[in-house]
């Protein structure tokens, strides 16, 4: 999925989190695609315990509190253990949370990660996912 491609769900990992709250330049053109085309802007819930810690927090909660949060429910992390198995990725639970949530958002998705390598084994081709590295 291009830059610019309308998509429906703007997902954030814990670096995508940090990425807005840094104002980074690939991000800030997504978050006006969003804006644009009405896009949920969301992260799951579990990337909270990465991003509000240590320093810059104050700019990585007020990142937060402009996002939809992602609730997850068992489901969510029986599919996570399943796309880990699946991918062989044992030990990538927050990522295999994150395209877990990308499963149920409205798509198109795009993750947004630092990650691209470990979230693109984990979609595997999954139709509506695109991913973009920060």
């Amino acid at each position: 999925m291009r830059q610019g491609t309308p998509f429906r769900t703007l997902l954030l990992d814990a670096e995508g989190v940090s990425a807005v709250a840094t104002r980074h330049l690939t991000v800030r053109r997504y978050l006006a695609a969003a804006a644009a085309h009405s896009a949920r802007v969301a992260a799951p819930w579990t990337v909270l315990a990465e991003t509000l810690h240590g320093s810059g927090r104050r700019a990585r909660e007020h990142a937060v509190s402009r996002l939809s949060l992602v609730e997850l429910t068992a489901d969510h992390y029986r599919d996570a253990a399943r796309l880990m198995d699946r991918a062989s990725l044992g030990g990538r639970t927050i990522d295999a949370l994150v395209v877990a949530a990308a499963r149920t958002c409205e798509k198109p998705v795009v993750i947004v990660t630092s990650d691209p390598g470990d979230i693109k084994a984990l979609i595997r081709g999954e139709p509506g996912i695109a991913v973009v590295a920060v």
